[in-house]
């Protein structure tokens, strides 16, 4: 009996198009093994080949050529489970041909419905234990069962002989398959080059996830069968099809090039040319630090607002990335908004890279990644020529020379990390952090970036949770991370470094003597600003800054809720303009309404999150038209900005006065940053308005507000306030004010009230952020060790994108609906948007259309999505969505996921017994319900 025909034989794939081909378990075999070699050799960033082969430069010299073997034994044995009478008895139900041509020579495979349990051992979990049978390492094992994004638990030596006839069917043929195995390792070995199980090295956790990653990637490749077709039933493949069949489905695959940044580090000459700027003090010292480390770790950018910093991190990741190897950036920011504000200027660097990366005129791959980045413009017109299954591609830039592409393989939502750039919602981070299937996938595109995150104080305890154990991954894959924020916490700063050195508890113990002791210079405490925080290997630097800029003074006074409209009056009285930032969307809308009647003269602007994206589009460019950079005296007088928090991100806006809601001391601050921003419009502000001065609001009776105080609670509005200061310099003042509020000294109280107050404050929020905390850590990867065993035990089971962006974040529920006009039986749009015409619903709408529909989207108030509302709410939209998809667009896969909220004429609606309107002024609002809803 010929064994290695009788291996040859066995079947891996079926063509669901055509019942008369197939794809025998060798061919899928060779193939994944091809795969694994074209993307180490040609796609996998040298940082990641670096870590395969054991951390350090020495061991990548030393280890790749072996290291590349053992990629192509992994694709050449992933499959071998199935190389067992279960898995075969299965596929060959629709390849009876196959199962023929097995008999007669001498392997009859029975059918399917003779296994009392056919479910009971996945093909992964076969092969990870036919492998280890047979002498292979553990780590090898490991990573062959994960290979379906999901690795093994309690695997044990019993597990073969539990479930003997899944493995090898009769008892009269398992000798044959035992045969059969060790023929297939055989070939696998001779494939790969390997001699045999003994070469190949013991493997630390990090590796085994990493070439797990590497390993699903290849297996989805070579399961296309666009790249990999297959051959007919009569046929069972031939040697001679190999390299061509492997260099044919890599050529149609066109997977874009490796980002690869200029050795060498960034001088100023270089940053000018780079930024079209010199470099400021700030951004000097970012590329002394950056050109200097010999081994980059964590950078903390610790400076104000306005200053650069984002400038640094780019020049700083340029550096590391040609120090490290490193193949991309990722770049967080805390919302959508901020993450499309940015997106513009990361794209205009990222091409700068694509001119740099020379001659080959390859093209690098970008991403935005968040729940709506393809209704951004900037990244609709990329995605618009790239359509298709992994294939295609779109350009941008007049010429092939200048090309950056979103090349459709990595617009999956579990290869998010895996193109060059990616600018993101921090999510995408903190999602490296959550157990759900196929996470490898996200280390692996993580570990060949430099990873940037932005405003990095503005993340809850929940939210950190997964942020530092990010950061422990990160820092066990020698990922260069460079964290920005204007008003970081020294508490929060510490946290950072010890999650990235993944430092013990012994470790902080013994850090705390030598610290006592003055061993030491202690860089936990420091209140130096700007101030940079960095690693070098294990070891941690810090450096105080004293830049040249102008600082600037803010008056803060105190204003009650019942004198707000006195006090716009007498500070508007000669011109100018105000921005007032109110905590909730409902305390703005009532405000703003106030406003308009009390004072008919002035030009009132309403900005919030409730708003459609067109509108609210629509409202930041008039706000950055009458407040921006380049506003006139003329547009500026008596212009009142009346909004949410939303005002604190990303709009680069200017008032003369402000009136705000009391919040943190952090957020505080950087609200005062949209005070006085331009010194370009000093000249125009009138008298009264030449000194800046923030007017912070207080209720009228001695409590403070009931929305403001569900969103941020009692203890940190008590520390703040206490902490206040009746004039705020800028940015001299920022460092002792944070962390005042944020420190453990206790405020000393006048009265034993207040002290009893804060008491209970104090305890309620500790066991706020210790629910969080433990909230939080049910889905958290564990830290880095040696085995994938129970890796991701009580992981998220297969959740969507959504599901697991609102599990690392510690967010209320929430209805998005997409708003339009009922006139009849018709749907239209709202009169202002596209002049209120009817929408096409008796066809599919083309991608623009498609796009400009899930546009006119809107958040419901909380007060329809609280837990005992919820169900309510959705029963109530049902019918609304039964109307607009009562035509085609139930046929279409995004439209026919979405809720609908239709309006009549007057713009209004009855939901859930709450009244709610919609106007191009105020947005959505509604009536009955709490007044708190949260922005």
């Amino acid at each position: 009996m010929d064994v290695n025909k009788l291996m040859r034989s066995l079947a891996a794939k079926t063509n669901p198009n055509d019942s008369a081909q197939w794809l025998p378990l060798w061919m899928h075999a060779r193939d994944t093994a091809g795969i694994m070699a074209e993307l180490w050799k040609h796609w996998l960033p040298a940082a990641v080949r670096r870590e395969i082969c054991g951390g350090s430069e020495e061991a990548l010299q030393e280890n790749e050529a072996l290291f590349q073997k053992v990629c192509v034994f992994l694709g050449m044995a992933h499959d071998i489970g199935k190389a067992t009478a279960v898995f075969q008895a299965r596929i060959l139900e629709m390849l009876p041909e196959v199962r023929e041509r097995l008999a007669e020579e001498g392997l009859e495979i029975q059918n399917i419905s003779t296994f009392t349990e056919p479910s009971a051992i996945a093909h992964a979990l076969a092969g990870q234990v036919i492998l280890q049978q047979r002498g292979v390492n553990e780590g090898i094992c490991e990573i062959v069962g994960a290979h379906h994004g999901k690795p093994q638990e309690a695997v044990s030596e019993s597990t073969f002989d539990e479930y003997l006839v899944n493995f090898r069917g009769k008892d009269s043929d398992a000798e044959l398959w035992a045969k059969i195995w060790d023929a297939f390792l055989q070939y696998a070995f001779e494939v790969s080059g390997i001699q045999d199980a003994t070469i190949i090295p013991e493997l630390s956790g990090p590796q085994r996830v990493l070439l797990s990653g590497l390993l699903v990637m290849a297996d989805w490749v070579a399961s296309n069968q666009f790249y990999h077709p297959t051959i007919s039933i009569d046929e069972l493949g031939r040697e001679d099809m190999y390299p061509k069949r492997t260099r044919s489905a890599w050529k149609k695959l066109k997977l874009p090039a490796v980002w690869s940044a200029e050795l060498g580090g960034m001088d100023e000459a270089a940053f000018a040319e780079n930024f079209g700027f010199p470099p400021n003090e700030l951004q000097k010292a970012v590329l002394e630090i950056s050109d200097a480390v010999s081994s980059p770790g964590i950078l903390i950018v610790e400076a104000q607002m306005g200053v650069g910093k984002t400038e640094a991190a780019l020049a700083a990741a340029e550096t590391f990335a040609g120090k490290c190897g490193s193949g991309g950036l990722f770049f967080g920011l805390p919302t959508q908004a901020t993450a499309n504000g940015i997106f513009p200027r990361i794209r205009t660097w990222a091409e700068e890279q694509v001119a740099v990366q020379g001659e080959s005129k390859e093209k690098l791959s970008i991403r935005l990644a968040h729940g709506k980045a393809e209704l951004n413009q900037d990244y609709a017109d990329l995605l618009e020529a790239g359509k298709g299954e992994f294939t295609g591609e779109a350009c941008i830039g007049e010429d092939e020379d200048k090309a950056l592409v979103v090349h459709s393989f990595f617009r999956g939502r579990k290869q998010v990390l895996l193109s060059d750039f990616v600018i993101a919602t921090v999510d995408q981070i903190l999602m490296a952090a959550l157990k759900q299937k196929h996470l490898m996938l996200r280390h692996l595109g993580m570990a060949g970036k430099i990873v940037i995150i932005d405003e990095v104080h503005a993340y809850d305890a929940y939210m950190n949770v997964y942020l530092e154990r990010a950061l422990c991954w990160l820092g066990a894959y020698h990922v260069p991370v460079i964290l920005l924020s204007a008003t970081l916490p020294a508490s929060r700063r510490i946290d950072f470094v010890d999650a990235y050195l993944n430092t013990s508890k012994r470790e902080i113990r013994e850090r705390e003597k030598r610290f006592t002791q003055g061993d030491e210079a202690d860089w936990r405490y420091s209140r130096a600003y700007p101030l940079l925080t960095w690693t070098d290997g294990k070891e941690v630097h810090q450096k105080g800054l004293q830049l040249q800029s102008a600082s600037r003074s803010v008056a803060i006074r105190r204003v009650k809720e019942s004198e707000r409209i006195q006090t716009l009056r007498d500070k508007l009285r000669d011109g100018g303009c105000a921005i007032v930032i109110l905590s909730t969307i409902r305390r703005a809308q009532e405000f703003a309404k106030e406003v308009r009647e009390q004072m008919p003269d002035s030009d009132i602007v309403l900005l919030h999150s409730a708003f459609l994206m067109p509108d609210r589009a629509a409202r930041e460019r008039e706000l950055l038209q009458k407040l921006g950079k380049r506003s006139t005296k003329e547009e500026r007088d008596h212009l009142i900005v009346i909004g949410t928090s939303v005002l604190e991100q990303s709009l680069d806006i200017d008032g003369d006065v402000m009136l705000t809601d009391l919040c943190p001391m952090d957020l505080l601050l950087q609200r005062l940053g949209r005070l006085h921003r331009h010194p370009v419009h000093d000249a125009m502000r009138p008298e009264q308005l030449k000194a800046a001065q923030c007017y912070v609001i207080e209720p009228d009776e001695d409590a403070f507000e009931s929305g403001t105080r569900a969103i941020y609670g009692d203890y940190l509005l008590m520390r703040t306030r206490k902490r206040l200061p009746d004039k705020i310099t800028l940015p001299t003042d920022i460092p002792n004010l944070v962390q005042d509020c944020y420190d453990d000294r206790e405020p000393d109280w006048e009265t034993e009230a207040e002290k009893i107050m804060y008491g209970k404050a104090k305890e309620k929020e500790e066991q706020r952020s210790k629910d969080k905390q433990t909230m939080a850590a049910v889905y958290c990867l564990d830290k880095p060790r040696k085995s994938l065993e129970n890796w991701l035990k009580s992981l998220k089971a297969d959740i969507d994108e959504e599901e697991a962006q609102a599990q690392v974040r510690d967010s209320e529920n929430s209805i998005e609906v997409l708003l339009f006009v009922q006139k009849g039986n018709e749907i239209h749009h709202l009169p202002w948007q596209h002049e209120g015409e009817r929408l096409p619903v008796e066809r599919i709408p083309s991608p623009e259309e498609k796009r400009d529909l899930l546009r006119q989207s809107v958040k419901l108030p909380s007060a329809l999505c609280r837990e005992y509302q919820i169900k309510k709410t959705l029963e109530a939209l049902k019918p609304m969505n039964e109307l607009v998809l009562s035509g085609e667009w139930k046929h279409d896969p995004m439209l026919r996921e979405e809720s609908f909220l239709l309006l009549n004429e007057q713009l209004e609606t009855e939901l859930a017994d709450f009244c709610l309107w919609y106007s191009e002024e105020e947005g959505l609002f509604y009536e009955k319900g709490a007044a708190d809803d949260k922005t």
